[in-house]
């Protein structure tokens, strides 16, 4: 070890390392070299806690690590890139916060202080604290044992993504036991600097033991688990499975995590996997059926091979037996020996007694040979018959099974889309047919008098939020007529609603977002801020967007950010993207601080999409800004437009109707 004299001389910048020194174990006299080692120290030991955590919904853990000694030095640090920290935000501890002594002119105090300082080490040309390598191994990595979420954690590697540029962090992070580190593990006479933590969750929960942060990092994982089984058909080692319906409570479930995580619920969402899962099933017994034909066809031709085979044998024996009575004929001049040695040349299965004839053919002759073909005719015909038999057996009962097999499967795997939760079609069609008309009226009306130049600053229920884009509250709303809509008790998605906010959830405004045709994407945007900066608290409002028509990539459909509702999580990512496609009358449920914005209409079509903003009636939340008519010109009672001829005829047509 270097003696206080030869570590005085030389400082922790100008000091230049031998090899003697690389073996040597070196105390640090500066409060301030030690300061930079230790922040450097607690950098890594930041990014370690995180990997050794699982993400979740794509955010990682956060940890702030404090490292100090007794004679004053202290760093900080946190693991995500680019933050500051300082150490009179967070609490520390008496040892910790404890001022550097006074200096005295007491060299025996100085000495004590001097070897109660903790041990350093070179390594590959600087100076780290040597007991880093045993501090960083009792950091053990929690294990989810779940195959979707170490991939999304290899996907969100702290290290990769949020270390990304501090090299000397992450590299610290590798150190391995040497024999210095252990002498300095194992030295009593030196002291080990005190190391402090904290746990920051990704959904913004503050943990100061490390049991309790295992404890939540399980919750979490439990949670995941069952969005990834009922919002995703995936069993707890990544496999998929059977596509089955989830219950009603079984999907407020799923829905209610995955709202907590995501800030977003979709309904139908526990549905979407069924329909892509038995798509795939019936492509792949497609496939095996055809595999099935191939099968058939090749038993076909082997059974026309056989039928081939038999009527050549039959070709074969006709053959011969022609050939034989083409020999008897010839024969038949030379007397009875020649006929006799005709008849033992001729088959005796098929042939008779040959006569004498000197001209012609006898006429038992024609009668041999009459004979002669019908058996051949019969012959063939009765293996014909025998082979075309066996086929078709085989291809009834091959056809019987697959049918079997089908309607088993058709039973297992049929899927009826639920209802519930949703609008009806009549009430789509009432909503639409009222947004589309008060939309005609306050534009004539804006061009009857005039008022376009003060379209920009709004009325009290139309006002403009972007190029073709509108925001409309109908009075109708109001009438008993859309009670299906404000009154809590028949609103369809309250249960979602009650879920989220609790029993006391209440409406506090509506109305009905219009994107015509050509509109322009709107800004990304949040429509309340948090209630407080300080920590995370729970959903105080919820939006409610229900489509009139089926969303698609080109009539402008929501765009959100999924996990922007946690603070310190608020800006906008291209990797966190979610835009749900709903089909008409299909709640989407968002929380009030998720960041989100519409996209452009490029179809033909407009796109309404009504709103419906709960909040909790313990909140007392109300949004002054957003939902405010003092701020905006009244535009009055409205004029109606007048019908054109085919509008006329139409509105006959329907009345007749």
């Amino acid at each position: 070890r270097k003696s206080r004299s030869n570590t005085n001389n030389n400082n922790n910048k100008s000091l230049k390392t031998t090899k003697s020194h690389q073996r040597q174990l070196i105390l640090i006299p500066s409060k301030n070299e030690r300061s930079i080692i230790y922040e450097e120290t607690a950098k890594a030991i930041a990014i370690k806690e995180c990997q050794a955590l699982p993400p979740y919904g794509g955010r990682p853990w956060k940890s702030i690590v404090i490292v100090s000694d007794e004679i004053g030095a202290s760093g900080i640090a946190s693991s995500l890139n680019g933050e500051v920290v300082k150490i009179s935000d967070h609490k520390k501890t008496a040892s910790a916060s404890a001022t550097a002594p006074k200096e005295k002119k007491n060299k025996s105090k100085s000495k004590r202080n001097t070897a109660a300082a903790p041990l350093f080490r070179w390594y590959r040309g600087k100076l780290e604290l040597a007991i880093l390598p045993h501090i960083l191994d009792q950091i053990d990595e929690y294990d989810n044992n779940h195959g979707l979420l170490k991939s999304v954690k290899d996907e969100y590697s702290v290290a990769s993504t949020m270390m990304k540029g501090d090299e000397k962090a992450t590299d610290l992070t590798s150190r391995q036991h040497t024999v210095l580190s252990t002498v300095a593990w194992n030295d009593d006479h030196h002291s080990k600097p005190t190391i402090e933590r904290k746990w920051i969750s990704p959904d913004r929960v503050t943990f100061k033991s490390r049991s309790k942060t295992i404890e939540h990092c399980a919750m979490l994982d439990d949670r995941d688990k069952v969005i990834d089984k009922v919002l995703h058909g995936i069993g707890l080692r990544g496999a998929s499975i059977r596509p089955v319906k989830p219950t009603r409570k079984q999907a407020l479930e799923a829905g209610y995590y995955r709202f907590l995580r995501d800030g977003l619920w979709v309904i139908g969402q526990e549905e979407e996997w069924i329909k892509h899962r038995i798509q795939e099933l019936d492509a792949k017994h497609c496939d095996d059926d055809g595999d099935d034909d191939d099968d058939d066809d090749e038993i076909a031709n082997d059974n026309f091979g056989e039928i081939n085979g038999g009527v050549m044998e039959i070709q074969k024996t006709k053959e011969t037996n022609e050939a034989n009575q083409g020999m008897k004929e010839g024969s038949v001049n030379d007397g009875d020996q020649n006929n006799e040695k005709s008849d033992m040349n001729c088959d005796p299965a098929t042939c008779s007694q040959v006569t004498n004839v000197c001209d012609g053919e006898s006429t038992l002759g024609q009668e041999q040979k009459a004979n002669l073909e019908q058996v051949d005719t019969n012959n063939m015909n009765e293996s014909s018959i025998i082979c075309k038999i066996a086929t078709e057996d085989e291809k009834k009962d091959k056809n019987a099974k697959n049918n079997a097999a089908s309607r088993k499967r058709k039973r297992e795997y049929s899927f009826v889309p639920s209802q519930h939760w949703r609008l009806t079609r009549d009430q789509i069609d009432l909503c639409f047919e009222e947004i589309m008309d008060f939309y005609d009226k306050v534009t004539y009306t804006i061009k009857a008098r005039a008022l376009h130049s003060e379209l920009a600053d709004g009325f009290d229920v139309f006002r403009q939020r972007g190029a073709g884009r509108y925001d409309m509250q109908l009075p109708a709303f109001d009438t008993d007529r859309f009670s299906f809509l404000t009154d809590l008790d028949k609103a369809a998605w309250m249960p979602v609603v009650k879920k989220i906010l609790g029993d006391d959830a209440t409406i506090v405004h509506k109305g009905a977002f219009l994107s015509m045709p050509g509109s322009s994407t709107q800004i990304y945007h949040q429509d309340g801020p948090h209630l407080t900066t300080k920590y995370q608290r729970p959903c105080h409002a919820i939006n409610v967007f229900i489509p009139l028509v089926d969303l698609t990539m080109k009539n402008g459909p929501t765009e959100f950010c999924i996990g922007t509702h946690i603070l310190g999580y608020e800006h906008y990512s291209k990797e966190m993207l979610d835009t749900p496609l709903a089909p008409a009358g299909s709640p989407v449920i968002f929380d009030y601080r998720l960041g989100h914005r519409g996209l452009g209409n490029s179809s033909q079509f407009p796109r309404p999409i009504l709103y419906l903003t709960y909040t909790s009636a313990k909140k007392e939340f109300r949004d002054s800004v957003n939902f405010s008519r003092k701020r905006y010109r009244k535009l009055g009672d409205l004029i109606e437009r007048p019908l054109t001829r085919q509008e006329r005829a139409l509105k006959r047509a329907r009345d007749l109707d």
